[in-house]
């Protein structure tokens, strides 16, 4: 199974910088996630609002707006998780939370 991962920090974690001990807890934690095949990619989604561009299709017409804006949070991160069953993944996703000290992680499975 695979599951998309979108992460939200916490309101009041968010802006706040790591500390070097926090990252390498991190980075361990992610290096056995790929090496156990749990982990497919990871990376944070840019949600500036000069960034954002939003393209449409309806009635044979395309809209393309630049005008940044979205219906997104403001700070989020990704991941894409695979396991064997949804429980995996939940454990999985527990324990990043646990390491990483907190935040909300909306699972999405993917199928095909």
């Amino acid at each position: 199974m695979r599951y998309l991962s979108l992460f939200t920090p916490n309101p009041e974690d968010m802006g706040k910088p790591p500390t070097p001990e926090h990252m390498q807890r991190m980075n361990a934690m992610m290096e056995e996630m790929k090496k156990s095949g749990r982990l497919i990619a990871t990376g944070a989604l840019k949600f500036a609002d000069k960034d954002s561009i939003n393209i449409s299709l309806k009635g044979g017409d395309f809209k393309i707006d630049e005008s940044g804006k979205s219906d997104w949070r403001k700070s989020m991160g990704y991941a894409l998780l695979q396991g064997e069953t949804k429980q995996d993944i939940i454990d999985g996703t527990k324990h990043f939370l646990d390491v990483c000290g907190g935040g909300t992680c909306e699972l999405i499975e993917i199928t095909g």
